[in-house]
């Protein structure tokens, strides 16, 4: 009975995967990537240190117009990646979830600001960074 229940399940798991792969889904091997542009006024730099469950990106503080990048594959099984990054300048301390499951973007770049509109990640269909999030914190 066992081995039946297993096989079923394997059976399940095969054919959704196959279902999903016809019908063009992203079953999550497409590699991601992560861009950051410090766009902030005053010339400050940023520090940016970006991570995951399983792996730490690095700090690395970037002058203004300085961009930090990255790239990754998510998790096919289970489907629960997630990157976030702290972003300091001066005595500031802010956190985003940069990329989650979910997110639609395979090329995420992002600008960080301090005019008010915070974070603004890069809609490809306009032409410009105009998707602004407040920050996590």
């Amino acid at each position: 009975m066992a081995l039946f229940i297993g096989k079923v399940v394997l059976l399940m798991l095969v054919l959704s995967l196959t279902v999903m792969t016809i019908s063009g889904e992203d079953i999550g091997r497409k590699t991601r990537h992560i861009k950051i542009l410090n766009d902030l006024d005053g010339n400050f730099p940023l520090t940016v240190h970006c991570k995951s469950a399983d792996d730490d990106i690095g700090e690395k503080t970037l002058r203004h117009g300085a961009v930090y990048e990255f790239s990754f594959q998510p998790k096919v099984i289970p489907r629960t990646t997630l990157f976030f990054c702290s972003f300091q300048w001066n005595s500031i301390l802010h956190h985003f979830n940069v990329y989650y499951e979910g997110v639609d973007c395979s090329e995420c770049w992002y600008t960080v600001k301090n005019d008010g509109k915070n974070l603004c990640r890069y809609d490809f269909a306009v032409g410009q960074y105009d998707l602004c999030y407040v920050w996590n914190d």
